[in-house]
């Protein structure tokens, strides 16, 4: 390092010399110039003196400086290696982290640095060290604790996923390092999920014990019970385990008496003989004894179907009828047809659905009317086996059904989505703007607009090109249903008709939701694959036969609500 030396200060500098000229003097002139040059030396020797001692106390300064610039970049990069090892959760390495890494700094500082300045530097990383020390035991302790508080809550949540609730407790009780009152806490959220956990098992035994002693339609007197021996919060909780367990239950054996029905109906009108048939009707039927009244229609009404189409049994026609009488199958039809014309399967297609159709009593009329109606049902919901069952009945042929299903899958999936869409937007718009009446986070007051949307919906037309601008109406009509309920109710409590116009928050809130603007919405829609369009298929427009259609296609809509 180069020693830069300060100037010597002003009031320091040589004064000038005192003139010694004199006039000439005898021979003792000499003397006198030596005295004089005597005199000068010693000014000379003075001030040397006085810079270099200014000179020494000024490099003291700049040493000191120097010096508190090294302590301040070597504090820095201690604070930086501090800061990192906080984050690092490994505790055990902590010391030989640190001290590796200030070595490292503090030997390349030894090398750099000016050799005068060293005998200074080597006693401040000393005292710096020593200091160090009882920071990274804290350091150490903290991390220590924090690795132990880490890992011990990892058991507890552990225990608690295994129900060991003991293992849980006394893990707390072995957290020493942590305050009372933290330790009470984990000990209250232990408590708590041991309870909902217990809660849970009890209510799904009480539900099962519910189906096995009221059985599969017990569920109104499984339902009386729990209300009569449980309240508050575990009335909720029983409630819903037993409704999710009959619902459950009846939806498994409604797929199974459907899937058994089909492979019945495939041997029924597949050409399977009448001891056929009604052996597999049996072996279901003593599988299905449990499924309550769901399980008895099953089999009585695949026991009426076979006795029908072949010809025998209680609930079929005389032996002496069997050939001559109106069928009631499009199996039986074609038995008949075959019988008595026995060119009947090398007829054309068209041709030969007519002649069922014909010998079934069916018109042609009648026919055009079940094949929109049942198209119109499909949308509506109706499941692909009543479809094929119209079928087997002769109202209209396979290849109808197969159109009418392909149509369905075009077009529902789209409504459908939609629809569920609209039902949360409904709920979500009732819950932000509905105030007191309609808002919070569990409010069934949201349920009765979303049953009158459902409700709504019914009269829409699905294969329509403004489906979304009629269910966004409907949604707008279904939210002031419930509002007018609400009102009619006594909410609030004031003359029907001026709550329209009144500055309550019912009043405000019907405001608001009968100036919702509807987009006018349109989209592409491919034709019916049946004729009439749906206007032209309403009760009062119907031809008589056609009004008869309708009405057994009413009834059948309404004992199949559901699609598959």
């Amino acid at each position: 390092m180069v020693m830069i030396i300060p100037r010597a200060e002003e009031q320091l500098k040589i004064r000038p010399m005192a003139d010694v000229r004199r006039e000439e003097r005898p021979s003792n002139a000499g003397l006198i110039v030596s005295g004089a040059q005597q005199r000068f030396g010693g000014v000379v020797e003075r001030e040397a003196l006085a810079f270099g001692e200014l000179a020494i106390r000024k490099q003291e300064q700049v040493d000191r400086i120097e010096l508190a610039k090294i302590k301040a970049r070597r504090d820095a990069e201690l604070q930086t290696a501090l800061q990192e090892e906080e984050r690092n959760p490994d505790y055990e390495g902590t010391f030989d982290r640190i001290t590796s890494r200030m070595k490292r700094y503090d030997d390349d500082l030894r090398k750099n640095v000016n050799g005068r300045l060293l005998k200074y530097v080597d006693p401040m990383i000393e005292t710096e060290g020593a200091k160090l020390v009882p920071v990274l035991q804290g350091m150490y302790l903290k991390k220590q604790d924090d690795h132990a508080s880490a890992t011990a809550l990892e058991a507890i949540n552990q225990f608690a996923q295994n129900k060991d609730w003991d293992s849980a407790i006394a893990t707390v009780d072995g957290m020493s390092w942590m305050e009372e009152s933290q330790r009470a806490k984990l000990k209250i959220d232990i408590a708590n999920k041991r309870r909902d956990y217990e809660l849970t098992v009890n209510a799904q035994a009480f539900a099962g014990d519910m189906l096995r002693k009221h059985g599969v339609d017990g569920l109104a007197s499984a339902i009386t019970e729990v209300r009569e021996t449980y309240e508050g919060k575990d009335e909720d909780v029983y409630l819903g385990y037993v409704n999710s367990l009959y619902s459950d239950v009846r939806q498994a054996q409604h797929a199974e008496l459907e899937s058994a029905k089909l492979e019945v109906q495939k041997a029924l009108y597949g050409g399977g003989s009448y001891s056929k048939v009604a052996g597999i009707i049996a072996s279901y039927s003593e599988k299905f004894k449990g499924y309550g009244t769901q399980g008895e229609a099953w089999a009585l009404g695949l026991k009426v179907d076979n006795d029908r189409v072949h010809g025998t049994g209680i609930f079929a026609p005389k032996p002496s009828e069997a050939l001559t009488r109106t069928p009631l199958t499009r199996a039986e039809a074609v038995r008949q047809l075959v019988h008595f014309n026995p060119e009947f399967a090398n007829l054309p297609k068209e041709e030969q659905e007519r002649l069922v159709r014909q010998r079934l009593g069916i018109s042609e009329e009648q026919h055009s009317a079940y094949l929109t109606q049942l198209g119109e049902a499909k949308l509506r919901g109706m499941s692909n086996a009543d479809l094929n069952k119209a079928a087997a009945m002769g109202y209209i042929t396979y290849d109808e059904v197969a159109q009418i299903i392909e149509y369905d899958k075009n077009i529902s999936p789209g409504n459908k989505d939609y629809l569920k869409t609209k039902e949360k937007n409904i709920e979500l718009f009732l819950k932000n703007h509905g105030g007191s009446i309609f808002g919070g986070t569990q409010n069934l007051a949201r349920n009765t607009a979303v049953f009158y949307f459902r409700e709504e919906c019914r009269k829409l037309d699905p294969a329509a090109p403004d489906f979304y601008k009629q269910v966004d109406e409907a949604g707008r009509r279904a939210m002031l249903r419930a509002i007018e309920e609400k009102h009619q109710s006594g909410i609030p409590l004031i003359d029907e008709g001026w709550i329209w116009n009144s500055d309550t928050e019912l009043g405000t809130f019907k405001k608001i939701v009968d100036g919702l603007k509807i987009k006018d919405t349109a989209r592409d829609v491919p034709p019916r694959p049946w004729a009439a369009p749906p206007q032209e298929n309403k009760p009062d427009n119907l031809s008589k036969g056609k009004k008869e259609v309708q009405d057994e296609l009413d009834e059948i809509v309404e004992r199949n609500p559901k699609a598959d």
